[in-house]
């Protein structure tokens, strides 16, 4: 089935998941992340400026889990609030959300409430879709980013799966997950198979919660600098570090394709 490109008539949903447990301050991982996520957004924003006006072509969620699970920011991304961060935060090299890092990894939790603002954003968009006010709701794009494995495996799992699960007008909820590592272990990109693996539990269990690339994917992880990526390679990175964080994190954001109407 053909993804729809983001627009007003077909507004998207970004949604980050940001690991902000106590281990992201090893190499100020949570500090890389932040930064890299709002230059990501940043990057999405100004896709969505059209003359002086910021069109409302998707929404955005942050969801941080460490001490605690929760949004710290949910809107459209032509919020005058948003904007009025997005460009400071910019100017400034920083981000525009909390940077922390302590307390333990209730990944669950996250998906758990990744799915609700899913569920939420669906039931909206249907209402907008039903007064003829847009034309499609496309799949939203759940990026998860960790250095670390969840606090009950089992039920991560299995919330992350019920996400995915869930489908747009397109297709189901398109899920990327990244694991960063202070260690000196070898990169595990874009996996095809689990025979690919590099027996890690990381990587089995993001393997298992991963979506699979299409071809329109696989061009804009090609753009993104990321060689010898095919489709139905599952979209996850193991013990990521250096380049490769921003690098993927811009990837998962520009998967939507944000159009010019």
């Amino acid at each position: 089935m053909a993804r729809i490109q983001w627009g007003r008539k077909t507004p998207g949903f970004l949604v980050f998941l940001v690991d902000q447990s106590g281990s992201m301050s090893s190499m100020q991982n949570h500090l890389k992340v932040a930064k890299a996520i709002q230059d990501a957004i940043f990057e999405c924003y100004s896709s969505c400026i059209d003359g002086e006006t910021v069109k409302a072509r998707f929404a955005l969620s942050i969801i941080g889990y460490g001490d605690d699970v929760k949004e710290m920011w949910t809107g459209w991304i032509n919020d005058e609030k948003l904007s009025d961060e997005l460009i400071k935060a910019n100017d400034n090299g920083t981000s525009f959300f909390p940077a922390v890092a302590s307390g333990t990894t209730p990944m669950a939790e996250a998906f758990e409430l990744a799915y609700t603002a899913i569920q939420k954003w669906f039931a909206d968009l249907a209402d907008q879709k039903s007064k003829e006010q847009i034309i499609g709701i496309p799949a939203p794009i759940v990026i998860n980013i960790t250095d670390g494995f969840p606090d009950y495996e089992p039920t991560a799992t299995a919330a992350a799966q019920k996400v995915m699960e869930l489908k747009g007008d397109d297709g189901n909820v398109i899920l990327f997950n990244l694991h960063i590592s202070a260690r000196d272990s070898k990169e595990l990109l874009f996996p095809m198979t689990e025979a690919d693996l590099d027996g890690s539990k990381e990587a089995r269990f993001l393997f298992n919660i991963s979506s699979e690339l299409e071809e329109d994917m696989v061009a804009n992880a090609y753009a993104s600098g990321f060689e010898k990526v095919r489709a139905g390679a599952h979209g996850m990175i193991t013990n990521a570090s250096g380049d490769t964080i921003p690098k993927f994190i811009s990837f998962g954001s520009q998967a939507s394709q944000v159009v010019n109407n």
